[in-house]
């Protein structure tokens, strides 16, 4: 009976260190861009950079008064970088963020440039963000650091939003956001969204429409935002198509591959897209208590190492038929549908040591959990 008590208090431990690591405090990283006469700089281009390989953790756009914030930034060592058309570009010194820690960055002023040109070349790139009247477009092919990536993680780049650890969306600070694919609603929501997204290769994708304040045209009911993720699809003439494989090796090995196929013939145009992912994820976390007695003594030690090798297969498959008839008008219709299948072992290591001489376990229990998770999406 004993051992059946420890047991549950294990599995109980587990489940609510999974939920205090899910809700660890972040930091915020704040700061101002000013020009050359100290104005401040309108929808300059900041970003957010890891600075131990330089790869891209956030990006925003400055408000009118120059200012930024990025929020809910784990700690890590970052950098900042500035763009602006017509100015050079900015990459400050690396910096610590604490758990927590908010920093607020000096004022960051931009130098105009100011270099005469022999001849101008021009090329017909996108730029990663755009800003428009009524929405912010980002070009997820624009990014060199969304190759490898699924649409999630894509996703978790744009401006303004943030994805936490349980695949929760949340747009400016609001949850509840309506997420479209192609301007059609996904009728999917939670855990059943974000394996949807986790089960769809970023290169399937062309762009992603922010709107906090949505258009007449959309649903009312996206009173927290809408999000329009476009993906690719091509008017050309005939039939193409275009193969991308991405593989990826952290911990252990993940893969994306996906196939865009299009036919257009007179006013008919014929189009899919099928893709699949392995994501073999990995998540280790150490907890330590010690137990002192009435004069601040130890008198016990309890520590616990809980491991996660969540594991996922994510096929999907997106087929569609436009017919066009006029240059305003289109008449069409898609299907889509996603299957993630998977599973999460979880092992828990607690040893209770109770000799404050050299703390040798006294004991030692062991506890594996393992779940299995399949969830289907189809629209």
């Amino acid at each position: 009976m004993k051992t059946f008590l420890m047991a549950l208090t294990a599995i109980w431990l587990c489940l609510a260190l999974n939920f205090a690591y899910a809700q660890a405090p972040t930091g915020k990283i704040s700061g101002m861009v000013t020009d050359n006469a100290k104005q401040p700089v309108d929808a300059a281009t900041v970003v957010l950079l890891s600075a131990n390989d330089s790869s891209v953790v956030k990006n925003l756009l400055t408000n009118a008064n120059g200012s930024f914030a990025f929020t809910n930034i784990k700690s890590g060592k970052y950098q900042v970088k500035v763009t602006y058309i017509g100015y050079q570009n900015y990459k400050g010194a690396a910096f610590i963020l604490s758990q927590g820690q908010t920093i607020n960055l000096p004022a960051i002023t931009i130098n105009s440039n100011t270099k005469a040109l022999k001849q101008v070349e021009v090329e017909s790139q996108k730029a990663f963000v755009e800003q428009k009247i009524d929405r912010t477009v980002v070009n997820v092919g624009a990014s060199i650091t969304n190759v490898g990536a699924n649409a999630l993680e894509a996703l978790e780049k744009a401006p303004g939003i943030i994805v936490d650890d349980n695949g929760t969306i949340t747009f400016k600070g609001k949850s509840g956001v309506m997420v479209l694919i192609d301007d059609r609603p996904t009728y999917l929501s939670g855990d059943d969204l974000a394996n949807y997204l986790r089960a769809m290769p970023a290169s399937q994708l062309d762009q992603i429409e922010l709107m906090s304040n949505p258009p007449a045209k959309y649903d009312a009911s996206g009173n927290a935002g809408i999000i329009n993720i476009k993906t690719k699809k091509t008017k050309i003439k005939g039939f193409n198509g275009s193969v991308s494989v991405s593989a990826g090796d952290a911990k252990y090995w993940r893969t994306l591959e996906s196939m865009n196929l299009n036919y257009h013939v007179d006013k008919i145009n014929l189009f899919a897209n099928v893709g699949y992912g392995i994501q073999n994820n990995y998540r280790k976390l150490d907890l330590t208590r010690t137990y002192l007695d009435a004069n601040n003594n130890p008198t016990s030690l309890y520590t616990e190492q809980a491991l996660f090798y969540p594991t996922s297969y994510n096929p999907n498959l997106k087929f569609g038929m436009d017919y066009y008839l006029s240059s305003k008008t289109t008449l069409g219709f898609v299907l889509t549908g996603a299957l993630s299948l998977g599973h999460n072992n979880n092992p828990v290591n607690i040893p209770l040591k109770t000799t404050p001489a050299n703390w040798t376990p006294q004991s030692r229990l062991l506890t594996i959990i393992k779940a299995i998770i399949k969830v289907a999406a189809s629209i």
